[in-house]
């Protein structure tokens, strides 16, 4: 099966508890906080990050743990290697990840006001690479603690950047959303999404 259908499979499998979880809050919610529309598109820019960083990343998935690839030598659930040792492989691949996750750091506080504190910024960057470090187990790439530094380091540098930004459009950025849950619960479900609905293998059996 064609690389585009995986890709729009992952996309599909990621956004899928977003939506739902925005339809049922819009059915239970009495006084739910009203977007504009340039607030919805750049969420849908936020959704659209997250999931190629989830590609790019190639996050593990419950599919990864059921199954194996063909002639494995480890048969235990984690395939992964570890990397525990900081700053080992300072190469390319490092600056890479800053650059990954520095559109989280501006994006974060752009788009919800409780992120506009550095710690808050610089801990849902750890806090994303943690979840994807750790799932890595699950196949066979390497969890790295240079991975994680990287992104949380990229976004702080977002964050900076963003701080810049303000000082050119000032006014224009105070109708982002308040609070700080709508954010972690976009990350979150996403994460979750492709967790447990990205199952490659089995459409390559059936289709491929």
């Amino acid at each position: 099966m064609s690389s585009y259908f995986f890709s729009l499979y992952s996309l599909v499998c990621m956004l899928l508890p977003c939506i739902i979880w925005r339809l049922l809050l819009r059915l239970h919610s009495s006084r739910p906080f009203r977007s504009t529309a340039v607030q919805r598109i750049w969420i849908v820019l936020f959704l659209l990050y997250l999931w190629q960083v989830f590609d790019v990343t190639g996050i593990g998935t419950l599919a990864d743990m059921m199954n194996k690839p063909e002639g494995a030598l480890n048969t235990s659930l984690l395939q992964g290697t570890i990397n525990l040792v900081p700053f080992r492989h300072l190469n390319l691949g490092f600056v890479l990840n800053i650059v990954l996750c520095a559109p989280l750091g501006f994006l974060l506080p752009l788009l919800w006001r409780g992120y506009r504190k550095l710690g808050y910024t610089a801990l849902a960057g750890f806090l994303l690479s943690a979840a994807i470090e750790c799932s890595q187990l699950l196949n066979t790439r390497t969890t790295d603690v240079d991975d994680l530094i990287a992104n949380t380091l990229g976004a702080v540098v977002g964050y900076l950047i963003w701080k810049l930004f303000c000082r050119v459009a000032g006014e224009r950025l105070k109708a982002a959303k308040p609070g700080r849950s709508e954010a972690a619960l976009y990350m979150l479900l996403s994460f979750l999404g492709t967790f447990f609905l990205y199952n490659w293998w089995w459409f390559s059996r059936q289709f491929g």
